[in-house]
């Protein structure tokens, strides 16, 4: 981080929202309000939320979904979903629902095992007793690091 302010002539620190920085905060620093700081700012990037809006990104994603439903169209498909699974292994988008819902039912009792030891943890931490989105990474990271 200091790297990065350097690059820009700039002392201290500079964090991104690239991936490696995001993670490194969100997984390794203990610093509750920095981490939640770096969720907002990646979860509401190019969005009517970011910034009063400045960086809404929400035309432009109206106008791909827009495009990408008149290139299925031009080839003969009903929608995109159609398009998209034609080079696939599924062939219809019920099957690739289908294989969805089942995975997650049969992933669901990790996942619950998983956040359990999550709120264990946090309720043993000094500043996580209720975590949030911002804590989870953090709360199953830091176990792992003693």
């Amino acid at each position: 981080f200091a790297a990065a302010a350097q690059s820009e002539g700039k002392t201290g620190y500079k964090i991104g929202l690239q991936i490696p920085h995001y993670l490194a905060v969100i997984q390794y620093a203990d610093n509750r309000e920095l981490r939640e700081q770096i969720y907002r700012a990646s979860v509401t990037r190019a969005s009517e939320l970011s910034d009063e809006g400045k960086f809404d990104n929400t035309a432009n994603v109206e106008q791909t979904l827009a495009n990408a439903l008149k290139t299925a169209k031009l080839l003969g498909f009903k929608n995109y979903a159609e398009l998209s699974l034609a080079t696939k292994m599924a062939d219809t988008h019920e099957q690739v629902l289908n294989f969805l819902h089942d995975l997650a039912r049969r992933a669901k009792p990790f996942a619950e095992k998983d956040f359990a030891e999550i709120k264990a943890f946090a309720r043993e931490s000094p500043n996580i007793e209720d975590p949030h989105s911002w804590d989870l990474s953090y709360a199953a990271e830091k176990p792992r690091q003693t």
